[in-house]
């Protein structure tokens, strides 16, 4: 029982779950309870770190050479950071965003160009432009929007 819990930690924990994830994963999933201190001790006895024992940052760089590859050179340094915590790096966010823009300038320039631009309405007054994007602040007043309107492309 305690190399299966053990395994299944060590399985959670590679794909980058935080702890209370894999706390719930056991518990509905796997029918392990466990509290969240037996956990972290767990993990403290496997050597498992978010934060120590940072990876090499040369095999980092190494891997992400590997995977700007095609269709993944347009990935974000966020899910650049989860493919290398998945591979068994240990590595933060911050190295992982600045040896992107390292070794691949020409891909964060064009991901910084696309950015959200804010759009400026101008209205001729209250409720003459709404805006539907699911957002469910009307919810509780048994309006629900879910992105199209009778007559509007998208249904």
């Amino acid at each position: 029982m305690a190399s299966l819990a053990e395994d299944l930690i060590k399985f959670y924990f590679s794909l980058g779950l935080r702890h209370g994830e894999i706390l719930t994963l056991l518990n509905t999933v796997d029918d392990v309870v466990m509290s969240m201190r037996t956990l972290r001790r767990l993990l403290k006895r496997m050597g498992l770190y978010r934060r120590k024992n940072q990876s090499d940052p040369l095999d980092v760089a190494a891997f992400l050479i590997d995977q700007l590859d095609g269709h993944k050179k347009m990935y974000g340094y966020k899910l650049h950071h989860l493919n290398c915590i998945q591979a068994g790096f240990v590595v933060t966010q911050n190295t992982v965003r600045h040896l992107l823009r390292f070794l691949d300038p020409d891909g964060v320039e064009q991901r910084r160009r696309n950015r959200l631009q804010r759009r400026r309405y101008i209205n001729s007054g209250p409720n003459f432009l709404w805006h539907v994007d699911s957002y469910d602040k009307l919810k509780p007043y048994g309006i629900c929007i879910n992105g199209a309107i009778d007559g509007f492309p998208g249904q």
